[in-house]
């Protein structure tokens, strides 16, 4: 019966094999005739790398036979590289037919490949893999580890999908340990940058990911969200990547609250995409969950035909994990029914499975200590080999001395020869160093003479700048001088005068006019209202030692938004946003909300009459910069006719038609300048505005 029994499992194989093949997928055959038209060996290395990943969808036998026989042309071809990227994807399908130690091995000469290419992003690879390979061995802190190395070195090289990918893998050793909340956090992760990479297919899979952690937990409102938001992408991109895996978990949470019939109709759902997909479903055993069900149901002869239909799909992988989940089930099913022979053979299925699993594991470990003697070994050869090195330097002391006797000796008679020439020689020596003296000082002298310019250099640019600094100041101090002898003189004066109205009128009575009154609380007013702006703007030069913080463009614009909501929508105006190419600065918050706020504002109040405003918001990189940029569709500037100052200076008003006390350009310049950043404008009469904002290097977000 167990030999039968083989046998049929055997041609189930071949028969499933030979479907698989039959019904590849494009991309493989797109990769194929790629192969076929190949024209010289590096086209043929790129053609087996394609074809060896895209069979790991149906055959990992042929992924391998395929790795394997690309790896023979790179290496003729000399293309380590290619070499490594074949090993790679051979690791992985051993990997997914849970074949560890084959799957070391290959890792190990991909590694040992690097020192002569040392490419990061392959090296990556190849440590996500010995991640998976510790996680499926339950050694999680090992995982744990050559997970965090890839995706350091995915970070380094700004690869957003590899990012994802390595967040994706945490998220399941965490999930593996049942550390949920930190799984969750993993995902989320993934998913973001997913979202940045583009990379759709790690954006399923972490969202299908996130809905198991939460079915786990048994929150299934959040596991049903997630899923939902996994088909939707799946259904914008086509294709079936996870898809089974999705609907596996449906059907799960849909039989955990006894919602039979529809989690029949999920796992159906996950069959059909199954038999679809071009990708190998290794953590997930659509039949295997059907046969639960229906064994709950008490349907056991359908139980077990979808135990044994998951079984040869677990064989037509190589997956033994699930061959061994299978086959202990059929054997729980049939001990059940005191079906005892056939309990028996599955049973024996079960045993030689599990003894081919730990015979793999324990190859591994032996790999592991062979390794580790190997490394022992050579540091016992290097021991010796210093050891050596002593015992033959102390020879050679012992012959330098023999030579120095010998040496000293013929020494003290060659000096009675050498005795009359001994006087010239000194005196050339001394030459030599008073030669080598002068040299020294005259380098010395050069030395010196070069501190001295970049001294000088040094001290006339501190110099100019403050210069800079004083002009400005003055500058500053002549306008506060223009502002307090006129518009401080002029409130100062109506006050003095009301005063005197007040003594004439009052004549020795206590009654003053109202209307004097009024125009003195007007004065009032007036004067504290240029005060308050002197002190605006002031605050602007002092300000600057603020506490800085991250700031969000975005966040900005919608504070700003809020602030101005009854003038926009009085004006009908429509603000759009494009922060997408650089978010966000390192900067003081309030400046940054001031400026958005007044360039906002005045392409509100200075729009065409009876025309909606549109005003664009975006922000990019410009060299060392973080631009700022607001363009409107309004009145704009006649630049020609315009002098800078009256753009941009304290009090001055390009406009009378709409109210204004021309501070906000003034101030924005104010802060901008404050931030060692710049402003420019573009503008024609009747065609609108462009102002932007250049904000310093030092403000850029890494």
């Amino acid at each position: 019966m167990l030999r039968a029994f083989r046998i049929l499992l055997c041609s189930t194989t071949i028969w499933l094999l030979a479907c698989s093949l039959w019904a590849q997928t494009e991309h493989f055959k797109e990769a194929l005739e790629r192969f076929k038209n190949a024209k010289n060996s590096r086209d043929s290395i790129s053609s087996y790398i394609k074809l060896a990943y895209t069979s790991r969808a149906f055959s990992l036998r042929k992924a391998i036979a395929l790795a394997k026989e690309g790896i023979q042309v790179a290496k003729r071809a000399k293309d380590t590289l290619g070499i490594i990227k074949l090993l790679n994807i051979q690791a992985s399908a051993y990997v997914l037919r849970s074949d560890y130690d084959s799957a070391t091995r290959k890792l190990e000469e991909a590694l040992s490949l690097q020192r002569y290419i040392n490419d990061s992003s392959e090296l990556a690879t190849s440590y996500s893999h010995f991640g998976f390979i510790n996680r499926r061995q339950h050694n999680y802190s090992k995982a744990l580890d050559y997970h965090l190395d890839a995706l350091k070195i995915r970070f380094r090289i700004g690869d957003w999908g590899g990012i994802s990918v390595s967040y994706n893998n945490i998220g399941d050793v965490y999930a593996d340990q049942g550390k949920y909340e930190r799984a969750l956090s993993a995902y989320q992760e993934g998913i973001k940058y997913a979202l940045q990479g583009k990379d759709d297919m790690r954006h399923i899979s972490n969202l299908a990911d996130l809905a198991l952690v939460y079915y786990e937990l048994k929150n299934y409102p959040e596991a049903i969200h997630y899923i939902n938001e996994a088909i939707k992408v799946s259904n914008r991109i086509g294709g079936t990547y996870k898809l089974p895996e999705i609907y596996t978990t449906l059907a799960r949470i849909h039989q955990r609250q006894k919602k039979y019939d529809q989690a029949l109709n999920y796992l159906n759902k996950a069959i059909e995409y199954s038999n679809q997909s071009e990708f190998v479903t290794n953590d997930v055993n659509v039949y295997g969950e059907m046969s639960k069900l229906y064994w709950e149901l008490g349907k056991r002869d359908v139980a077990i035909s979808c135990a044994l239909k998951g079984l040869e799909n677990a064989i037509q992988h190589d997956n033994v994990n699930l061959q061994l989940q299978l086959s202990y089930t059929l054997y729980e099913y049939y001990k059940a029914m005191n079906n005892i022979s056939k309990a028996l053979e599955y049973y024996i299925v079960y045993r030689d499975l599990k003894e081919l699993a730990n015979e793999r594991q324990q190859n591994l470990q032996l790999a592991e200590l062979e390794t580790q003697y190997e490394l022992d070994r050579l540091q016992r050869e290097h021991q010796a080999r210093l050891a050596e090195s002593e015992r033959f330097m102390q020879n050679q002391r012992i012959l330098l001395f023999t030579v120095f006797i010998a040496l000293v000796a013929s020494i003290a008679l060659i000096l009675i020869l050498i005795r009359n020439n001994r006087v010239k020689k000194q005196h050339n020596e001394t030459l030599v160093k008073l030669n080598k003296e002068l040299k020294r000082q005259q380098e010395s002298i050069l030395s010196l003479k070069e501190n001295l310019e970049r001294t000088v250099e040094k001290r006339t640019e501190e110099l100019r700048q403050t210069i800079d600094q004083l002009t400005e100041q003055n500058q500053d101090l002549q306008q506060f001088s223009y502002i307090i002898s006129h518009n401080i003189r002029s409130p100062i004066a109506r006050i003095a005068g009301l005063v005197d109205i007040i003594k004439i009128e009052n004549n020795g009575s206590h009654a003053i006019s109202d209307e004097v009154i009024m125009h003195l609380e007007k004065a009032v007013k007036s004067l504290d209202t240029v005060i308050r702006d002197l002190n605006q703007i002031l605050s602007i030069r002092k300000g600057i030692n603020k506490s800085k913080e991250i700031i969000t463009f975005q966040e900005v614009l919608e504070w700003v938004t809020l602030t101005l909501e009854n003038e926009i929508v009085l004006s009908g105006a429509t603000i759009k946003a494009d922060f997408s190419q650089y978010p966000g600065i390192y900067s003081i918050k309030a400046y940054v909300q001031s400026i958005m706020y007044n360039l906002i504002s005045n392409a509100i109040k200075y729009r065409k009459p009876n025309v909606e405003p549109e005003i664009c918001v975006r922000s990019f990189r410009k060299a060392d910069y973080v631009c700022l940029e607001v363009q409107d569709n309004g009145i704009g500037i006649d630049l020609q006719l315009i002098d800078p100052y009256k753009i941009f200076g304290l009090y001055q008003r390009m406009h009378t038609h709409v109210e204004g006390k021309g501070l906000g350009l003034y101030l924005v310049k104010s802060q901008v300048e404050a931030l060692n950043g710049k402003i420019e404008l573009e503008s024609e009469l009747n065609k609108g505005a462009k102002f932007t904002i250049y904000f310093p290097a030092h403000t850029l977000l890494i």
